[in-house]
């Protein structure tokens, strides 16, 4: 049994970013049919050493992965939340904006942030606490994947501590009147 591109978008999924580099370098040594583009497997590798927290790398697999009209929308996001997590949020947000509404509306179960949450997550690197609070509110309702959700609270609960607020990032009443027992 080989390697399939869903083997790599299981262990992306499952979080585990080195089982899906490790399907990725087989699937790179396939031929003929069933081999992925460059691009997306630029992309996905990308996505992965940014979720071992290496935006640099990842950042530099995202711009190979750019090459010509067939972009992954993936590479895009990588590249908009390795600026950012870098203290480049200025790139970050002239990136996001040339992505258009295509990179607004991209959603993905496995990269933790959608359109919306990459967006809310700008919003707070660029300063915009109110407006990035309103966002990330936006994204828990709306969101059905636990990586977007996670995503969103991690950043609710960095404005909060900010504001100096108690923590209030998706916390359900059941959670609550649990912690005050």
């Amino acid at each position: 049994m080989g390697a399939r591109a869903s083997d790599v978008v299981e262990a992306l999924c499952a979080g585990a970013p080195r089982r899906a580099r490790a399907w990725l370098r087989l699937l790179r040594r396939r031929r003929g049919r069933g081999r992925p583009s460059a691009p997306w497997t630029l992309a996905h590798e990308a996505a992965a050493f940014f979720w071992e927290g290496r935006f640099d790398r990842a950042l530099a697999l995202a711009e190979q992965a750019r090459g010509g009209e067939q972009t992954p929308r993936l590479a895009e996001a990588v590249a908009v939340a390795c600026l950012a997590l870098s203290g480049r949020p200025g790139e970050a947000r002239a990136r996001f904006d040339a992505g258009g509404p295509g990179l607004r509306k991209w959603s993905s179960a496995y990269a933790a942030f959608d359109g919306r949450a990459l967006e809310a997550m700008l919003l707070h690197h660029e300063g915009r606490e109110a407006e990035s609070r309103a966002a990330l509110e936006q994204v828990l309702a709306h969101a059905r994947d636990a990586p977007s959700r996670r995503l969103a609270r991690y950043y609710l609960a960095a404005i909060a501590h900010g504001a100096a607020q108690p923590v209030q990032a998706g916390l359900s009443m059941r959670t609550k009147a649990r912690s005050t027992s």
